[in-house]
């Protein structure tokens, strides 16, 4: 994965849209704005570039990037 030129962050990155509150992993980039895409897919979204920041574990487990643990039954 490369850094993008406008944002210290590489491609495939999990950010946070400042502005929005919203866990996105980072696209690619159209202009002064890069495109984010929600978990699990989606729509996405542009976001200036000073308007980022890197996604915290807990932000990443909330937008549900993790899966519980399957507990295997016993008999």
């Amino acid at each position: 994965m490369s850094v993008m030129h406008d944002t210290p962050y590489r491609l495939g990155a999990w950010l946070v849209d400042t502005q929005r509150g919203k866990v996105g992993q980072l696209m690619g980039h159209e202009g002064p704005r890069v495109q984010l895409r929600p978990a699990g897919g989606g729509c996405e979204w542009e976001v200036p570039p000073n308007e980022l920041r890197p996604a915290s574990v807990d932000e990443m487990r909330q937008a549900g990037l993790f899966k519980a643990p399957q507990h295997e039954e016993r008999s």
